[in-house]
């Protein structure tokens, strides 16, 4: 497939007048239009921009059946409110509700996405029908949880060719005890997985773990080697100094969820301070009932912004760092060693916006998608080549049978 008469952000470069050529589910060219091969199937861009696929680093897929439920609440009365609901989730429950965030975060160039829930089989189901990747995990909090994990990897590891990846997950360190906590990893290190956790998100979550453990909450999954593999790390909001060097050291990945830790009261993760201390940084937009959307150009969008108004600097950070935290830095979060650029024989994952009107005149690519740029000005998303959403089609959902399972389902639920 080419893509001709777009402006093209590798992640690397802008081309004003680019194109875009890929060969199966690998980029065969990507440069300059009057440089690229022929093809067959061509698709004029008519002048939007075409860039690399937004990388998801960590969310709650199913939780969209929980949209708008528990609302102006703090993240532990939030909690109090959502758990009760959330017992009552069936498998095909979760089924529907993955479908319908994987068709929402398509319409919204997501391309991969970081999973932590419950019945996860059927989240894994619901994942490879979509055609989207997907890194997923259930948030454990006792022994069963982590040994479901065990049959996970050896069915889904891997699958719809690589698209699909296991992680270990832990829920949080106030949601299980030490046991868990060990158990998880040393069955992470047997199974050869990565981890993905919530940290240090609320000040009242540091201070309960000085209570329980007389650490802050870095330093008690230390002492059991949480840190001693590959590590998805999300909110990090509460953090100091000492911490992000050590964070950073370690090659952790903290997953910064702007919107949701606004949203929830929790405070504001200090990105410019991570980078400073060479922390790695990737970008999520956490469920979508503390957000309440799956749309990461407003995560980026925030991202961009909260540091400039805080440390009164508009230098920092700059565009495409910003870019690169939420597409590049999230697949490599994820496991994805060749996807998040647009390089040939990397995986063509990509995104093209429209030639919108709120994109003109077009003079920086980067600033563009940071700054200007919606979920609602995607026209064409793609993984390993293959288009899966174009003009509000899905290649792979039914969307309209997908909408009305799940507001059955939020019936049922009570919450609609």
């Amino acid at each position: 497939m080419k893509i001709r008469n777009v402006r093209l952000y590798t992640g690397e470069e802008e081309y004003k007048r680019g194109a875009l050529v890929t060969e199966g589910a690998y980029v065969k060219y990507a440069g300059p239009e009057e440089g690229a091969p022929e093809d067959p199937e061509t698709v004029d861009g008519q002048g939007g921009i075409l860039m690399s696929g937004l990388a998801n680093s960590h969310t709650h897929a199913a939780m969209v059946l929980f949209r708008g439920v528990g609302s102006d609440l703090g993240l532990m009365d939030w909690l109090g409110r959502l758990m009760p609901a959330e017992d009552a989730l069936t498998p095909e429950m979760v089924h529907d509700g993955t479908l319908l965030a994987c068709g929402e975060m398509l319409k919204n160039g997501v391309t991969a996405f970081a999973d932590m829930y419950r019945h996860m089989d059927a989240a894994f189901e619901a994942a490879l029908e979509s055609g989207i990747r997907a890194n997923m995990n259930r948030g454990s909090s006792g022994r069963d949880g982590v040994d479901s994990h065990r049959e996970w990897a050896k069915r889904w590891h891997g699958a719809g060719d690589g698209r699909i990846r296991v992680t270990m997950g832990l829920h949080a360190e106030y949601t299980s005890d030490e046991d868990t906590v060990r158990y998880a990893v040393e069955t992470a290190r047997e199974l050869g997985l990565g981890m993905h956790l919530h940290l240090s998100e609320t000040e009242g979550e540091v201070a309960g773990c000085v209570e329980r453990h007389g650490v802050r909450p870095v330093e008690y999954f230390d002492r059991m080697g949480l840190f001693d593999g590959p590590v998805i790390a999300a909110h990090c909001v509460h953090i100091n100094d000492e911490e992000r060097a050590f964070l950073a050291r370690k090659g952790v990945w903290m997953a910064h969820c702007p919107a949701s830790n606004l949203k929830l009261g929790s405070g504001v993760f200090d990105l410019v301070g991570a980078l400073d201390a060479g922390c790695r940084v990737c970008l999520g937009t956490d469920g979508a009932s503390s957000n309440n959307g799956l749309d990461m150009y407003r995560e980026m969008y925030l991202t961009a912004l909260l540091p400039k108004g805080m440390r009164k600097d508009p230098t920092r950070p700059r565009a495409g760092e910003c870019v690169n935290i939420a597409t590049r830095h999230g697949c490599l979060a994820m496991g994805y060693e060749d996807v998040g650029l647009l390089r040939p024989g990397y995986r063509a994952d990509w995104v093209l916006l429209k030639d919108d009107v709120g994109l003109m005149p077009g003079h920086d690519a980067a600033a563009d998608i940071v700054y200007a740029a919606q979920g609602g000005m995607v026209r064409m998303t793609a993984v390993n080549g293959r288009v899966l959403y174009r003009d509000g089609e899905w290649a792979d959902i039914d969307m309209e049978r997908v909408k009305a399972r799940c507001r059955e389902h939020a019936r049922t639920l009570g919450v609609l």
